[in-house]
């Protein structure tokens, strides 16, 4: 079997690309016509330039290149900017020593401004003449423009953002009234300020992730899932007032709801995206809490009378019979058991 024949190593390829097998009996043959038709289809421009880098010939669209006609009998390195002739000075000695060739890019000088073309180079038959073959890359250097500028806007979106966060979380952090981000649909508390966690005696950060209804009395969480779904419905719900912790104290709770990214949010209806839950009302508070002492201590004193009561009857002292009977007989007090003489 007959192996794959490769090029002799005096017809190099281009980088990247593989080579014929037999280019020999391919090209040998090729007239002139053919070899213009190839090396205008090869590129969008097509320079044929001399031992010294002159440009000798150039065939280009001219509506794409109005510039081209003036180009001719010019070195290739004067009509690109500065910072490209030391690539077509690279390009050139690499096509004098015969070197593999890779596409490289430069800017054409041209009045409607920096125009960008990747080139290679081949050098043809003899070795006095060598073609540089062009793709125009406006197309794709504006689409990177416009990448370019669309990530930027981005980077300035999101320096925006952070900047707005920024403010919003210090205003959300020194609010000297209580405020809770809480999940509709779960119940949980997703963020809260210093001032719940000093409200709801809890530590510093502990109170994310936990269950709002679990911090009030167990009589008070119907009326506040009530509430929440009310309030994820309409706009105009009155606040509530409920007990928290073991039913000791009373919060008077005020919210509207939200959405963000799909999930649903009781929130304080100042237009922030932040939950203002639980205000609390001292007055209110304190009066119950006085309320609840002073009939303890009256249920007290009326105990430790009525045991001295008792205490006397018994010994005598203060003997009073409360009543009559209907025989005409005393009914003595609870208690008490006359003594036998």
């Amino acid at each position: 079997m007959t192996g794959i024949r490769h090029p002799s190593e005096s017809l190099k390829g281009i980088a990247d690309k593989a080579p014929f097998s037999s280019p020999e009996a391919i090209f040998g043959d090729f007239d002139a016509g053919v070899g213009m038709r190839l090396a205008m289809a090869a590129g969008d421009i097509a320079l044929v330039l001399d031992t010294t880098g002159r440009i000798v010939d150039i065939s280009a669209n001219p509506v794409e290149f109005p510039d081209m006609n003036t180009w001719a009998g010019s070195l290739w390195s004067e009509t690109v900017t500065i910072e490209s002739r030391i690539k077509v000075a690279e390009m050139l000695e690499c096509a004098r020593k015969g070197e593999t060739q890779r596409w490289r890019q430069v800017n054409h000088i041209s009045r409607g401004g920096d125009v960008a073309v990747r080139y290679t180079v081949v050098p043809l038959a003899g070795g006095r003449r060598t073609i540089a073959l062009g793709r125009d890359m406006r197309d794709s250097a504006a689409l990177q423009q416009r990448l370019l500028q669309a990530q930027q806007s981005l980077e300035r979106d999101y320096m925006r953002l952070r900047q707005v966060e920024t403010r919003y979380r210090l205003l959300f952090d020194m609010s000297a009234e209580p405020v809770l981000i809480v999940d509709a649909d779960t119940q949980r508390i997703r963020e809260a300020n210093p001032a719940a966690h000093e409200l709801l005696a809890a530590r510093p950060g502990t109170l994310a992730g936990q269950r709002l209804t679990a911090l009030f009395a167990r009589t008070a969480r119907e009326p506040l899932l009530a509430f929440l779904g009310s309030v994820m419905t309409s706009n105009s719900v009155s606040p509530i007032e409920v007990e928290y912790g073991h039913g000791e104290r009373t919060l008077t709770l005020s919210a509207t709801g939200f959405r963000q990214h799909g999930g649903r949010f009781p929130a304080r209806a100042a237009g922030s995206n932040g939950t203002r839950v639980a205000r609390s009302d001292p007055a209110a508070r304190g009066d119950r809490a006085d309320a609840r002492r002073l009939r303890g201590r009256r249920c007290e004193h009326e105990d430790c009378h009525r045991q001295q009561r008792l205490r006397r009857t018994r010994r005598g002292r203060d003997f009073r019979p409360t009543a009559r009977s209907g025989a005409g007989r005393l009914r003595w007090p609870a208690g008490y058991r006359p003594r036998a003489d």
